[in-house]
């Protein structure tokens, strides 16, 4: 790994008042439009977040703990089974989800998989057996398959009447504390919000399905992800430059400059030079007080 600083000040990171202003929800979905995915706490310590159809209606809910957008947390994070099960019973009630179909267990060592298939949805839930007992669940999901979430090649014999939708959401868990945007073709931008309601996190990646399995991420052309970064970080919401730093590991190069109100961290892929897809995520994070709750 290498490392080159791009001047000499040292990084000051001080809590100072921005000559412009951050995005807030408004002008985010002024601009935008809904978001597709939305983040709410359901739980002290665990997160809900669901992606919507067109419509609003929530059709891939993934329940797991609470993670900082911010900051990485590589330590194993698990939940009650009880307290799972509870919300998974509030969001869908078994009345509403049809016949149950199939029950299938997959163990993969210490990680174990169920799945429950049923006619209008299939819940999954992964816990991982070596973390206290009935406290060792580390993600729960469901991909409801009625209605609108259902695919083209769907069978509509699903007698479905769930009823669940983005203002439901925010009806019972209050207002989210992160939601995504597309913010071009095949591009989004994932936020979270201060105490001010401005943004504070900003991570601009390719789109992909929220729960529908890890999939290789694609790449974004540069000039895309310049012209997303003035949007929602322009010049005089940046402020001065105040450092800048790049590391390159292998095929990744990271760069990351400071600003006097936020710093942008961009990380491209090095080993494709004559792609202008090359651009694999951004961050922007905000310095803002509010920003600090």
């Amino acid at each position: 790994m290498s490392a080159t600083f791009g001047s000499t000040i040292p990084l000051l990171f001080v809590m100072i008042a921005i000559s412009g202003s951050a995005q807030t929800k408004a002008d985010l979905t002024a601009r935008y439009g809904y978001p597709d995915v939305q983040r709410f706490v359901v739980r002290p310590g665990i997160t809900l977040t669901a992606g919507y159809a067109e419509n609003r209606t929530a059709c891939q809910m993934l329940i797991e703990p609470e993670k900082s957008l911010g900051h990485a947390n590589n330590e194993e994070q698990s939940m009650a089974t009880e307290t799972v099960t509870a919300i998974i019973d509030e969001l869908i009630p078994k009345p509403e989800r049809g016949i149950l179909l199939e029950h299938a267990i997959e163990n993969m060592g210490a990680a174990e998989l169920r799945h429950f298939v049923y006619q209008n949805l299939t819940i999954s839930r992964q816990f991982v057996r070596y973390l206290p007992k009935n406290r060792d669940e580390t993600t729960a999901t469901i991909i409801r398959k009625d209605g609108i979430c259902g695919s083209p090649t769907t069978s509509h014999e699903y007698a479905s009447g769930i009823e669940l939708t983005a203002i439901d959401l925010q009806s019972r868990y209050g207002d989210p504390i992160a939601e995504r945007y597309i913010v071009r073709p095949g591009v989004t931008a994932m936020v979270t919000y201060g105490s001010d309601d401005a943004a504070c996190h900003i991570v601009i990646e390719s789109q992909r399905p929220l729960v529908l399995g890890e999939q290789p991420r694609k790449n974004m052309a540069s000039d895309v992800v310049d012209d997303i970064i003035e949007a929602t970080a322009p010049s005089e919401v940046k402020g001065a430059k105040r450092d800048s730093l790049l590391m390159i590991t292998g095929c990744a190069q990271s760069e990351m400059d400071f600003f006097e109100n936020l710093t942008i961290s961009r990380v491209t892929d090095q080993c494709l030079p004559l792609k202008p897809e090359r651009e694999q995520s951004v961050r922007i994070t905000f310095n803002r007080q509010a920003c600090h709750k």
